[in-house]
């Protein structure tokens, strides 16, 4: 990639050819499978090279040059430590069993929806403000939750989580995949991703995503959706009263949950202008 970008003729914009953006991107994605596994810090090269090789060339934007600076930063100041976990994974056979937990549920038509997470007696349960329902799809409100409940449980009971391999429930393949590849050509996925990868590493434990059908989660399941009566029913059935449930307050992630919101919509708006640009080009010729 050229240092200052170039401008293309008649244009502001800074922009890369095609072929450099093929070769940037078989470096990286050699790097991302040898050097660590960081392929899920490639979605906005992988976007620039679909419309390079329609265009002619790819327009450079921040969330671009934000990924190529953490690559620049990973092969010059990488300190070459690995996470030291047990080898074993916590395989849970029920919904009640020791392992982050979490479900999300909304409905389009009513623009209405929630969320929900447990972690053995603590929980959390939130509805979704009506911005995120408008901008972030199914897949993006599964991996805000995932994410913000991870983080409240590093900050909240960080000796519990620390250590170990961790296997959860969900029922939106699209978050599974991209969990357990640790990679997604999906902008919104990545951006999620890298905070979970953020959090794996300052707390020493890995993750990896199960699908289930949403009934089978049943906790996070009946928090998401206000149905208490089958959440405390449920929570009872194996060993918890209303009394041990410990609530995490999910306001204390306001700020964090604000900015990684802020940002998915920003990458959504992109991502489409993008892919329209893509095919008007397309159209044209």
């Amino acid at each position: 990639m050229r240092k200052n970008g170039s401008k293309k003729k008649g244009s502001d914009s800074r922009w890369v050819p095609v072929g450099e953006v093929q070769v940037l991107l078989g470096l990286l994605g050699f790097c991302g499978q040898i050097l660590v596994s960081g392929m899920w810090k490639l979605p906005w090269s992988v976007r620039a090279l679909r419309l390079a090789i329609t265009k002619g060339y790819a327009p450079m934007n921040g969330f671009w040059e934000a990924e190529l600076g953490w690559w620049r930063s990973l092969l010059t100041d990488w300190n070459r430590k690995a996470l030291l976990v047990a080898p074993q994974w916590l395989v849970p056979m029920k919904a009640n069993e020791l392992s982050p937990f979490t479900d999300a549920s909304r409905s389009k038509k009513r623009l209405k929806g929630g969320a929900g997470a447990v972690f053995g007696n603590i929980a959390m349960a939130f509805q979704f403000e009506e911005e995120e329902l408008e901008w972030l799809d199914i897949a993006d409100l599964e991996g805000l939750v995932s994410v913000l409940w991870i983080v409240m449980i590093c900050e909240h009971c960080p000796d519990k989580i620390q250590g170990m391999r961790f296997e959860a429930w969900c029922d939106n393949m699209t978050w599974v995949t991209s969990v357990n590849e640790h990679k997604s050509s999906v902008p919104t996925m990545a951006c999620l991703l890298d905070v979970v990868h953020e959090y794996q590493a300052r707390c020493s434990f890995d993750l990896r995503m199960i699908f289930v059908k949403s009934e089978d989660n049943v906790a996070a399941d009946a928090a998401s959706r206000e149905e208490w009566g089958r959440f405390f029913s449920f929570m009872q059935s194996v060993g918890y009263d209303d009394c041990d449930i410990d609530w995490l307050d999910v306001n204390s992630q306001v700020e964090l949950r604000s900015s990684i919101v802020s940002e998915l919509k920003s990458m959504r708006r992109l991502a489409s202008d993008m892919s329209r640009e893509q095919s008007t080009v397309g159209e044209a010729r």
